[in-house]
């Protein structure tokens, strides 16, 4: 999802990006729509995103946050998934979902947007259909040795889980940052 580029608080040029619903029949979480403009965004400009999804029950405050991400490293041909571990609570990180969505400014905004409730009260996201279009904000800017690190090819996986069992979404995206 290019919501997860935009809240990985990178820089630069995103191309190539696809996604896709990882979630199965059982899953309480579908995203119907995701979609960004302009298809190449660059640091510092206006990145636009309409999305869509439905979800079939009552996400409780006790729901986790599973993010997961890693670097893919191209090496004479071959391609190598590398993890990237969780500090200070950013990066691949198991965590409370209200703790994820209202640490994190481009989240936040997009559940106020999406889900019509003010992020400082999140405590549950309520079954429903929900739709944004013309979601607006500004994709961020690095430069130096930032750019250097951040410049490369991705994949996002996002579950939202009970606990550490059961997966109720699953969101998974490919990018390219050059």
């Amino acid at each position: 999802m290019k919501l997860f580029i935009l809240s990985l608080s990178v820089r630069l040029v995103v191309e190539a990006l696809e996604w896709n619903d990882c979630g199965d029949q059982w899953s309480a979480v579908h995203f119907q729509k995701f979609e960004v403009e302009p298809k190449i965004v660059r640091a510092g400009e206006d990145v636009t995103a309409n999305v869509s999804l439905i979800i079939d029950h009552n996400i409780g405050e006790r729901s986790l946050s599973d993010l997961e991400i890693w670097r893919i490293i191209a090496f004479f041909g071959y391609e190598f998934n590398w993890k990237i571990g969780c500090f200070l609570g950013y990066g691949s990180c198991l965590r409370d979902l209200s703790e994820t969505i209202k640490g994190n400014k481009l989240l936040c905004l997009w559940y106020e947007n999406i889900i019509q409730k003010p992020c400082a009260s999140f405590t549950t996201i309520e079954s429903g259909n929900y739709e944004v279009n013309n979601f607006k904000t500004k994709f961020p800017k690095f430069s130096g040795i930032a750019k250097f690190f951040i410049d490369g090819k991705y994949r996002v996986r996002w579950q939202w889980r009970y606990g550490n069992a059961t997966s109720f979404s699953c969101f998974v995206t490919n990018f390219l940052i050059n």
